[in-house]
């Protein structure tokens, strides 16, 4: 199981960058994405990765109990990712609040990576 969630860390690790990048070519463009053709297949693809990922770390949080991590955690960086799959697209996004989101979403992903490859 540990690697099976390492392997989907590092998926999400790409997710995140590729959010950035998303953001910053609607801020620089300044235009509205087509839903349906653009977001929705993105954000779909990335919530398969992304659930998976939540449900394996939880299941890991209860056998292993560990000191740093926990469900509510979890729960609440599943929630960002699926939330800024969606809102990396659009040009009206918060800037200071993605950042901070997409640092967030960086630091617990690197907590979790570390935490399973000391094991």
């Amino acid at each position: 199981m540990s690697e099976r969630i390492i392997q989907l860390t590092e998926e999400l690790f790409k997710y995140n960058h590729i959010f950035m990048n998303h953001f910053l070519v609607a801020r620089e463009k300044n235009t509205v994405p087509d839903f349906e053709k653009e977001v929705r297949p993105f954000a779909d693809e990335v919530k398969i990765v992304n659930d998976e990922w939540c449900k394996l770390v939880k299941e890991w949080i209860d056998e292993n109990s560990p000191k740093l991590f926990n469900k509510r955690q979890v729960e609440s960086i599943h929630e960002q990712i699926e939330s800024y799959s969606m809102h990396c697209f659009y040009p009206n996004t918060s800037k200071p609040r993605f950042l901070n989101t997409q640092k967030t979403v960086e630091y617990f992903l690197t907590g979790i990576k570390k935490e399973l490859k000391n094991k």
